[in-house]
């Protein structure tokens, strides 16, 4: 990611902007949302160890819970009534997929969440640590991209953003997991944990390796062209797809794995709770612009009527 950063913005403005990446003031001014990205994304691979994958990205939504009741206690943002039921919604679904998923794995049904197995239950409190990270790390992004816009390119911003994170990655992988880490079997078997030290950095590689290395890097970059361009409900609608095709892909791949009733109806009610959430919060952005600056000239006449009359009061009143 950063190499790539540093060639585009040498591509696009030559040894200036290749200087402008290697700014020592903005790289340490970065530093701290470097280094929680980087967290977050080891969380969500050591996660894996514990919970398939469409675990963890149904996991992944605890983020938009995480967001609001930040939002509402510490910056006293309100939502509306239905949001909080989408809210709600989403976390009661979240909670059944896992026990009917983690059931079906153990092969029994699971009638309450003390009765899931130890693995998936440290899981859980592994993605509730990167849910939490990601959550701050996200919102910093957001507007560290769109403020800095008219200063910088966005490959230059995005070699800010992780270069310090790369060196964390080297911390985690040189010294944090061969000494520090190596005896509690967490991130890593404690007879691989030293590895990279032994047997080189590329040791083990192969075309897949390369492949989930591709993929991760367009997920970084791609994620921070959508906080940077596009709104967060984009984002919220994007992760229900993710959260679909991941399920499907692990049902292509594992034949174990088979689309049942229950785990689908739940993974529905989880998507339409989230595009529930996102589309309120699209219109209360839209009350708001309207009750504040009145009417809008190019706004839909049909939408626009039931709520002119609050926007006409407010007005006349200002």
């Amino acid at each position: 990611s950063v190499s790539l950063g540093s060639l585009l913005a040498f591509f696009f403005q030559g040894l200036p902007g290749l200087s402008r990446c290697w700014d020592p003031k903005a790289l340490l001014r970065m530093t701290p949302l470097s280094i929680l990205f980087q967290l977050a994304v080891v969380l969500r691979f050591v996660s894996l160890k514990y919970i398939p994958p469409d675990m963890v990205s149904l996991l992944s939504q605890m983020q938009l819970v995480l967001l609001a009741l930040t939002m509402r206690f510490v910056l006293g943002k309100k939502f509306a009534p239905s949001q909080w039921i989408a809210l709600f919604l989403t976390s009661l679904a979240m909670l059944q997929y896992l026990t009917i998923r983690d059931g079906r794995h153990k092969g029994s049904v699971n009638t309450s969440l003390g009765q899931m197995s130890h693995n998936v239950a440290e899981g859980i409190w592994i993605l509730f640590a990167m849910c939490i990270v990601e959550t701050f790390s996200s919102v910093s992004a957001e507007r560290y991209f769109k403020e800095g816009t008219k200063r910088e390119a966005f490959y230059i911003q995005k070699v800010h953003v992780d270069f310090s994170g790369m060196l964390f990655a080297g911390l985690w992988c040189y010294v944090l997991e061969p000494f520090v880490l190596k005896d509690l079997d967490w991130s890593c078997k404690p007879h691989r944990c030293a590895q990279v030290i032994e047997q080189g950095l590329f040791s083990g590689w192969d075309h897949r390796t390369v492949a989930v290395l591709g993929i991760v890097v367009g997920k970084m970059w791609f994620s921070a062209m959508v906080a940077k361009v596009l709104d967060s409900v984009v984002k919220q609608l994007g992760s229900c797809f993710a959260m679909v095709l991941t399920y499907l892909e692990v049902v292509w791949i594992d034949p174990d794995v088979k689309i049942e009733f229950e785990t689908f109806i739940a993974l529905a009610v989880v998507v339409l709770a989230i595009a529930s959430f996102a589309m309120s919060t699209r219109d209360s952005r839209k009350i708001e612009r309207l009750t504040s600056v009145g009417r809008p000239a190019a706004a839909d006449e049909s939408w626009v009527g039931a709520y002119e009359p609050k926007a006409r009061a407010r007005t006349t009143s200002s």
